[in-house]
């Protein structure tokens, strides 16, 4: 899933902003908690200034 949607904004006019809200909306509507929290996470770490190299754990 992460894949395709990451590619959607290259294809379509719209933003990268617009994968991140599609992954939370996806993973809310899945109804498992553990699923949300995580994507939640992740579209935070993605965001995020990180460090050369730093890599996000599931």
């Amino acid at each position: 899933m992460v894949g395709f949607l990451s590619k959607v904004p290259f294809y379509k006019n719209t933003g990268l902003s617009s994968f991140y809200e599609w992954m939370l909306k996806i993973s809310e509507q899945s109804g498992d908690e553990y699923i949300f929290s995580k994507t939640k996470q992740f579209c935070q770490f993605l965001k995020a200034e990180r460090k050369m190299y730093e890599r996000f754990v599931i």
